[in-house]
């Protein structure tokens, strides 16, 4: 079998592959969030709390399985779950003794949810402005498809 030479180093000239094309949709969608949420008046929000927000709603759900969804460590999603909480964003509630906690959104933090999904509402539809109704309708559909969403 032959063994097959790769370069440690990025190709640069080269157009940037699906995953750094993914990347950076994400970055951009996320700069507008934060953008969103600090004029609404969420200033003390940051991009990683983006992360505890995300699609599906943390409400009802244990710290370890937003971790995992966010791909996080655990200790640094508690971190971010303990400074939201300060902030009044949630609460971590157990609902018995040895049970794990769960978080539960406050008003503040469902506010912050509706808002953050109102963005991304206008996000899709300036994006739907640049690639066409159909493209944008077809690139939703073909993201749900391989994200067995269909």
């Amino acid at each position: 079998m032959r063994s097959r030479k790769t370069s440690t180093r990025a190709d640069d000239s080269a157009p940037p592959l699906l995953g750094a094309l993914l990347r950076f949709s994400w970055q951009k969608l996320r700069e507008s969030l934060l953008e969103a949420l600090h004029e609404a008046g969420f200033a003390d929000l940051n991009a990683a709390h983006i992360n505890v927000f995300q699609y599906p709603s943390p409400e009802g759900s244990r710290p370890i399985d937003l971790a995992a969804r966010a791909s996080m460590s655990r200790q640094a999603m508690n971190y971010l779950l303990s400074q939201l909480e300060a902030m009044g964003y949630l609460t971590r509630v157990r609902s018995g003794q040895g049970t794990a906690a769960k978080v539960t959104l406050t008003e503040k933090g469902r506010q912050v949810g509706a808002l953050l999904r109102s963005e991304v509402k206008r996000i899709e539809t300036e994006w739907a402005g640049v690639l066409g109704q159909k493209r944008f309708d077809e690139l939703l559909s073909s993201l749900k498809e391989m994200n067995g969403l269909h």
